[in-house]
This record gives C-alpha cells, structure tokens and sequence, in this order.
C-alpha cells in the first residue's frame, strides 16, 4: 500500500459540501408535508390491504407448502409495513434535523462556527423524537 506523506489520497479529490441555510427550513417543510400530506395516506392505504385485521391466508394444517406459504406472506407483508413506517420516522428526522440546523444556524456568525459535530448533533437529537436507530 503506497503512503503518501500530504495527507490521505482519499482526500485528494474532495469536495466542499455547501449548504444554503435560507432555505433549510423550506427543505424541512417540504419533507414533513411529503410524509404528511402525500406518503402517509397513500401507505395508510396499502397498510391497510396488507393488514386488514384478518388473516389474508386462513391457516390449513396438514397442508404444509400452504401453511409455508403463509409464512413468507406474513414475513413479508411485516417487512413491508416496517419498511414503509421507517421510511416515513427517517424522513421526519431529517426534516426536524434540518429545522434545528436551520434555527441554530440563522445568522452568518452562528453558521461561521459551525462544526460537522453540529450537524452530527442535530441528526442524533432529532433521532431522539423518532426513535430512529443507526440499525
């Protein structure tokens, strides 16, 4: 492995990630109102004919590819409601992460001291609301 005494080659090509504090909170609206107004009903919807309270697949014992059946129904009709609940907890968390960084960060002095720790710590208190795990 070659070293290089300048610094990490992995470095050599970086580029600065620029973000427009102004329009943060707009980014963050339009991610709530995303989950809110336009994904959530529609995964109320499929929840809904997914899991309509009732098995899908009535049990036949003694029909053992039957009953096998009904278990990769099971697992992934569970898989694709938790999948869809993640997906709307995820959004959320960024949106209320963008909404912290955007308060916090409102005037040009505040942003200039901004750290990657900062942004770091938003997702992580924001994570706290959604019970979102790096998992």
């Amino acid at each position: 492995m070659a070293t290089n005494d300048d610094g990490p080659q992995w470095l050599a090509d970086y580029r600065p990630v620029e973000a427009d504090i102004s329009t943060l909170g707009k980014f963050a609206k339009a991610l709530r109102d995303e989950v809110e107004l336009n994904f959530g009903p529609h995964a109320q919807r499929v929840m809904n004919m997914l899991d309509p309270g009732t098995g899908a697949l009535p049990g036949r014992p003694g029909f053992w590819e039957w009953e096998a059946t009904r278990g990769r129904y099971t697992d992934g009709r569970n898989r694709a409601i938790t999948l869809m609940d993640t997906y709307a907890r995820v959004t959320l968390e960024i949106a209320a992460a963008a909404e912290l960084i955007a308060r916090r960060y409102q005037d040009s002095d505040a942003f200039a001291r901004a750290q990657v720790t900062d942004v770091h710590d938003a997702f992580t208190e924001a994570a706290k609301v959604y019970g979102v795990t790096d998992a």
